[in-house]
């Protein structure tokens, strides 16, 4: 038996929470989905599944299922600020999209390493 359909249920998790959430923000900030949206929801999840596959932490099958739906209201949460921040000036265009992306992507290096293993 293959290990496929076991990471599929921590996609499952995330994806589902991570698109009504962007939806959600999409709707209530009258914005459109662009690329730069789809890098930041799919960062977070492949390098999530990248750590946990090379790295063996003592983290348990519980922190298989909480760790992506923590990630998923982070990213949702990360959108919302990315449209606050471009609709305010801060930070605009390839700059946005740059200090987004590499924030994703550290907040989700957190989540892999600074949670601890959850009890079962």
């Amino acid at each position: 038996m293959t290990a496929l359909p076991f990471f599929l249920i921590p996609l499952v998790l995330y994806t589902v929470p991570v698109a009504l959430g962007t939806f959600a923000v999409l709707r209530l900030m009258d914005k459109k989905f662009g690329f730069a949206l789809l890098v930041y929801s799919v960062v977070p999840i492949c390098s999530w599944l990248l750590f946990v596959l090379f790295n063996d932490k003592g983290k348990t099958l519980s922190n298989f299922l909480a760790e992506p739906l923590v990630l998923a209201v982070i990213v949702c949460v990360l959108i919302a600020i990315h449209f606050i921040l471009e609709g305010r000036g801060i930070l605009t265009g390839k700059s946005l999209d740059v200090v987004m992306t590499v924030f994703v992507f550290l907040v989700t290096l957190c989540v892999v390493f600074l949670m601890p293993g959850l009890p079962e």
